[in-house]
């Protein structure tokens, strides 16, 4: 048995904020976002976007041409989960319609 990561989807909100006019709004030194995080922007969801929303687009282009009875196992990389009782890869595996036997499992991380 082979195992390895063969593919990987991102999907990024189209919308940032410059963090340091986020700073200088909220009366901190753009550097501590600048510098500490080294960061310059931070992504923004729109309203009708969420993680499940995102993390279903990333699969949806990782999949393209894909037999989804092919795959074994789908895993969410996420810092934002939507509720406390579901992980987001079962509300993208059913999005995706993806095998009902498939492993299906969240990590999260947050900075």
């Amino acid at each position: 048995m082979i195992a390895g990561i063969d593919a990987m989807g991102v999907a990024i909100p189209r919308r940032y904020i410059d963090l340091a006019d986020l700073a200088r709004a909220r009366g901190v030194e753009p550097a501590k976002y600048t510098l500490g995080l080294g960061a310059r922007e931070m992504a923004v969801a729109d309203p009708s976007e969420d993680t499940v929303s995102l993390a279903a687009e990333a699969g949806r282009r990782v999949l393209a041409g894909v037999d989804p009875r092919s795959l074994g196992m789908l895993v969410v990389g996420t810092e934002t989960g939507v509720d406390h009782s579901k992980p987001v890869a079962s509300f993208v595996h059913g999005l995706l319609e993806l095998p009902r036997a498939m492993r299906v499992y969240d990590t999260q991380h947050a900075c």
